[in-house]
């Protein structure tokens, strides 16, 4: 049996067989271990999620996949400041516009957790891992960013 039947046969068995082929190029490469490279992204995917203001973007991307700069700037404002999105202080606003251009998206795109384009500045929550839906549900149950 060839190697392409075996993955048909156990997808996620393959997925998980590529990734570990991946970071073993990776780490010969680069002179580290699978694990030690396995282990950084973990602790940069866990050190994304320790802000509030981080989790509330990407809470706002699983609603709207993409979006544009000033809309996520004001969509996160309103998370923070508890009010309905058209309530927001318009200096607030640019200065989350600001915090979000220069580190929180550029940090969660480091983290493999959105997509960020600094040009257009447009930002995409394409393909995310299953277990970030899940520690999001989870911490969205504590932080309750919208009236629920």
């Amino acid at each position: 049996m060839s190697d392409g039947d075996s993955c048909r046969d156990d997808e996620e068995k393959c997925r998980r067989s590529s990734a570990v082929n991946e970071l073993k190029d990776i780490a010969e490469d680069g002179g580290r271990s699978p694990e030690d490279i396995s282990k950084k992204k973990l602790e940069r995917f866990l050190q994304s999620l320790t802000s509030q203001r981080r989790r509330y973007i990407l809470y706002e991307m699983q609603e709207n996949e993409v979006n544009g700069i000033d809309s996520l700037a004001t969509s996160v404002t309103a998370m923070v400041q508890k009010v309905p999105e058209d309530e927001v202080d318009t200096e607030a606003v640019e200065r989350m516009r600001a915090q979000l251009m220069h580190s929180e998206l550029p940090m969660l795109a480091d983290a493999g957790l959105i997509e960020y384009d600094q040009r257009s500045k447009a930002v995409r929550y394409s393909d995310p891992h299953a277990v970030l839906d899940t520690v999001l549900q989870l911490c969205a149950n504590i932080d309750a960013p919208r009236n629920q």
